[in-house]
């Protein structure tokens, strides 16, 4: 994987969804994804993955640099909802706006999906502006 310059005008839809959650392993190896957009006022789970979910979901190794979300509930600039998942070695910067509960500069809502499960966040950060 390379840089990804997205130019805020790719049209983007977030990776999983409440029906079809992200269960899998991304590591992003250090790179960058620049200019993520997403204008979805209206609708929920929004940022670069809707929805996370498990215990083997693990996402890594990623910066994401001048990001513009906009959503209605769960909105974050990584995951709109991360459900059980762990996530390490994050950055991000940009915009993040939600019209509902749930919004975070990183992730808009962590819940455990199962009462013996969590959410782990571990060196990452998040500058909003």
């Amino acid at each position: 994987m390379n840089n990804v310059d997205l130019n805020n005008d790719v049209a983007m839809t977030p990776i999983g969804d409440a029906i079809n959650p992200f269960t899998g392993t991304f590591d992003g190896q250090n790179h960058s994804i620049y200019r993520l957009y997403l204008n979805n006022p209206t609708t929920g789970d929004q940022g670069l993955f809707g929805v996370t979910q498990g215990v083997d979901s693990y996402i890594s190794n990623l910066n994401l640099v001048d990001v513009n979300i906009t959503g209605q509930g769960n909105v974050g600039s990584l995951v709109g909802r991360g459900r059980s998942t762990q996530f390490n070695n994050i950055t991000a910067s940009g915009k993040v706006i939600g019209n509902g509960d749930g919004v975070g500069g990183l992730i808009g809502t962590a819940t455990r999906y199962n009462i013996s499960d969590s959410t782990e966040i571990k060196n990452s950060n998040v500058s909003l502006f």
